[in-house]
C-alpha cells in the first residue's frame, strides 16, 4: 500500500511525553483536528471509528495521533452478555446504527 502523505496544520500547541502536540494535520488533502471523529481501515478488513485526542509528533519525527475508540451495537452487547451478575435492560434498549465511546486509546 502507498503511504499516507501528512503534513502538520498550524503551530505546536504543547507537548505530552517529550513529544510535540499539533492541533490539527492534513492527511491525503483531508483535514482532521483534535475532538474529531474518523473511521480508519484496518489492513486486515473491516472499519473502525475513533475520536482524536492527541495529534503529536515522536522524537524520531514520526506524524501520530491517540484515540479512544468508539464500539458498535454487537461489540457492547458481547461485553455486557459476557459479565457475571444480573443483568439489566440496557442490551434490549441498543438500537441499531448506535456507537458507544469507550476510554480504550490507543496509538
Amino acid at each position: 500500500k502507498n503511504p499516507l502523505h501528512a503534513q502538520w496544520v498550524g503551530d505546536p500547541v504543547g507537548e505530552w511525553n517529550g513529544q510535540t502536540l499539533y492541533p490539527g494535520a492534513l492527511i491525503d488533502k483531508f483535514y482532521f483536528s483534535v475532538g474529531a471523529d474518523v473511521f480508519l481501515a484496518a489492513e486486515w478488513g473491516g472499519t473502525y471509528i475513533a475520536r482524536i485526542d492527541r495529534l503529536f509528533e515522536t522524537k524520531d519525527k514520526m506524524k501520530m495521533f491517540t484515540g479512544r475508540w468508539f464500539y458498535r451495537p454487537h461489540e457492547v452487547q458481547e461485553v455486557l452478555a459476557s459479565r457475571k451478575g444480573p443483568k439489566t435492560d440496557a442490551l434490549n434498549e441498543i438500537q441499531d446504527g448506535e456507537v458507544f465511546i469507550s476510554d480504550v486509546a490507543d496509538h
